[in-house]
């Protein structure tokens, strides 16, 4: 007498795509946050590591916060008879020391005759640049906060209003310079960002000075700040963007 082969169910398809997928999720380790992943970075090559052109690094800001306090002065001795000039002058220079740092440690790295070898490394130069332009973003936006306090302290300024002004200025900035190292590939393209940002600035604080001194004192304090958090926002993601572009496209 035969016996009757049991009826196994064969899963459709739906079924075996999500079967794959728990297998596959639980398989690898889950994709870390970015704020955990830098933290990750930090803790396993330290900040020696990060920094490992430290003392470059603080000679340069230390320089660069001289020659824009002798400007701060020089903006400030003439604004003792156009007053609006300050906030106009600080909005166009507040990514000065960013600029700086970004050129320098960042653009200027990919010329270094070991940037293959780096490009290598587990973590490599621009996984290395996302930590480090975001410290250099922090730091530019305290040290322009200094600035603009012993310009208020000397001349009559509302800090509260001229730090959210830079900030703005400062993070507007750090955004679209990320975004053109993502998308352009021209050394020329990258760096004329850097100039444009400047040249814009002095053509309209010249050429339209009390309409532009107007547009920026006539909008609200608050508006500032929304604009200053989507800035940092926009920011952040282009850093994140930064951390898998190498391995993605390969060369910026």
């Amino acid at each position: 007498m035969s016996r009757k082969k049991p009826h196994i169910p064969f899963p459709n398809e739906k079924v075996i795509e999500r079967e794959i997928e728990t297998i596959i999720s639980r398989g690898l380790d889950p994709t870390p946050s970015f704020g955990r992943y830098l933290l990750t970075m930090y803790r396993q090559i330290g900040f020696r590591n990060i920094f490992r052109d430290a003392t470059e690094i603080a000679f340069t800001l230390f320089l660069s916060i001289i020659i824009l306090t002798f400007l701060s002065i020089s903006a400030g001795n003439y604004a003792a008879f156009e007053q609006g000039n300050l906030y106009t002058w600080i909005f166009g220079w507040s990514p000065a020391l960013y600029m700086i740092m970004a050129y320098f440690f960042f653009i200027n790295k990919k010329q270094s005759p070991v940037y293959e070898v780096e490009m290598t490394c587990k973590y490599n130069m621009y996984q290395l640049a996302a930590f480090r332009m975001l410290i250099f973003g922090l730091v530019a936006m305290l040290m322009n906060g200094f600035m603009i306090f012993l310009i208020a302290s000397e001349y009559q300024l509302n800090f509260y209003f001229a730090f959210i002004l830079s900030t703005t200025s400062l993070f507007l900035f750090a955004a679209v310079f990320l975004y053109a190292q993502l998308k352009v590939t021209s050394l020329i393209s990258k760096l004329t960002v850097i100039a444009g940002w400047g040249l814009i600035n002095m053509f309209l604080s010249y050429f339209s000075s009390e309409v532009y001194q107007t547009i920026l004192q006539q909008i609200p304090f608050y508006v500032y700040g929304v604009i200053s958090i989507c800035g940092f926002i926009l920011y952040y993601k282009h850093l994140k963007k930064l951390t898998v572009y190498a391995r993605a496209k390969g060369v910026v």
